[in-house]
């Protein structure tokens, strides 16, 4: 008797902010001469603006034991610390004369970024959303095609535990043994008669062949079968009985690649004079975003026990006896008994639908008690700035016919994970259509959940910053 556990959900969340930064920038001359000094005076203040470089949320039961199937969703997002190395380079102009340009270089990582792909903290934008906040526990997506990734479980592992506590052997069948003796008398004649002709051998020797290859063979291979069911019949027996009633689990996964990945995609645009009134910038700068996603995991688990009669608890040796020697009640050993049944169940396959009304002597009631589906989802993104060179630019009324190199500038990578977990009995529908039949499965509850939120206990994660 299963107790139902009391479960009081509730969601949490902590984030961290990145702070607007500043910082001064000297624009150095390309080529300094007499008229123009090395670096531009003024200096020029920039900044960055702040962002959300962390964010967590957890929607679950942390009251209840563990041995109890609870549901979960769990969202994660954060970015790699800042290093000291690299730099965005801009170009700027402000009117020079003789064709030239000066340098800047920006320290700050995030100043040359505009939020092309969404901001520097979540730059997901035209991809498919791991976090997307629909109510109260509820900001995990689905997997596209539930439907049918719970049923590809259930057809997977519903079968397995059928098989596995089953003790059946092949059926011995003695149908085609029948004619060995026409075979031996066309092997006496063949030896005897001095006479032979072409067609004899040919007969002889062919008829030989078909009674080795499809009676004396599977005879011999029946009999090693039946001997080596004898065999571990008795320990088989013993396991499946102590086992009854004991609660078992089952596992299935699946991977597939659900969210883009390699992606790279770029777009430009002008920083200043917009940004800085007065100081005009001679070639764009290019944003790079590139995409790197973890195939999704798709992870179902069910939990089932199994059940023997008095009866059959009693009489378990002679009855997994039977069955191990193919003693059973089975319509579809009459069929198979027909001649030429077989052509017929390559286009209908009569003897597999026969085959689910047969009957066991010691088959056990299955009991699903519970089933849980979940999914995990990895992705990072990685950005980068860069600088256009003035390779024959032409910005006004001057022309730069210098050359400077492309430089780039790496941002820190943003990562984010998101896992859901949902516990549920599966359908008699879907148990069903993956081979199981109504007499030999039934459902039960060892978990009942229903999602109740307490205010009163809701709480924020503390965050050091």
């Amino acid at each position: 008797m299963f107790s139902i556990p009391c479960v009081m959900f509730e969601t949490r969340s902590r984030s961290t902010n990145r702070e607007r930064r500043e910082e001064t920038v000297l624009y150095k001359t390309r080529t300094p001469s007499a008229f123009y000094p090395e670096y531009y005076d003024p200096h020029i203040l920039f900044y960055s603006d702040s962002f959300q470089n962390y964010y967590e949320e957890m929607w679950d039961d942390n009251t209840t034991s563990r041995k109890f199937w609870k549901p979960v969703q769990h969202y994660k997002r954060w970015t790699s610390p800042e290093t000291t190395y690299g730099a965005h380079i801009s170009l700027v102009d402000n009117a020079i004369e003789d064709h030239n340009y000066r340098v800047g270089e920006h320290r700050d990582p995030y100043w040359a970024y505009r939020g092309s792909f969404g901001t520097a903290g979540a730059p997901f934008n035209g991809l498919q959303p791991m976090y997307v906040k629909v109510g109260q526990g509820q900001f995990v997506p689905e997997p596209p095609q539930l439907g049918a990734l719970q049923q590809r479980s259930l057809d997977s592992m519903l079968p397995y535990i059928k098989a596995n506590l089953s003790i059946i052997n092949s059926l011995i069948e003695l149908k085609d043994f029948r004619t060995l003796p026409r075979t031996l008398r066309s092997l006496d004649k063949f030896l005897v008669r001095t006479r032979r002709t072409l067609r004899q051998y040919f007969h002889a020797t062919a008829d030989s062949y078909l009674q080795a290859q499809f009676n004396i063979i599977p005879l011999l291979s029946d009999i090693s079968g039946i001997h080596a069911a004898l065999l571990k019949t008795a320990d088989r027996i013993y396991n499946l009985v102590s086992r009854a009633g004991r609660v078992q689990n089952r596992h299935w996964a699946y991977t597939f690649q659900e969210l883009s990945t390699n992606l790279n995609d770029s777009t430009s645009y002008i920083i200043m004079p917009g940004y800085v009134p007065g100081l005009h910038e001679i070639t764009s700068t290019v944003a790079r975003r590139l995409v790197y996603s973890k195939p999704t995991v798709f992870h179902a688990e069910i939990r089932y026990n199994y059940c023997y009669s008095g009866f059959q608890v009693a009489h378990a040796r002679l009855l997994g006896l039977l069955d191990a020697i193919g003693a059973n009640l089975n319509p579809s050993i009459i069929w198979n008994a027909i001649p030429w049944t077989f052509v017929v169940d390559w286009v209908i396959g009569v003897s597999r639908w026969l085959d689910q009304w047969k009957h066991y002597a010691l088959e056990p009631q299955i009991n699903i008690l519970s089933y849980l589906w979940s999914v995990k989802r990895e992705r990072t993104v990685l950005l980068s700035t860069e600088n256009r060179s003035p390779d024959d630019v032409i910005f006004g009324e001057y022309y730069y016919p210098q050359r400077f190199p492309i430089l780039s500038n790496p941002l820190p990578g943003v990562h984010e994970t998101s896992y859901r977990r949902d516990v549920s009995i599966p359908t008699m529908s879907s148990i069903l259509s993956s081979g199981l039949t109504l007499k030999e499965v039934s459902l039960g509850a060892a978990l009942v959940v229903t999602r109740k939120f307490n205010p009163k206990r809701a709480k924020r994660w503390r965050v050091k910053l």
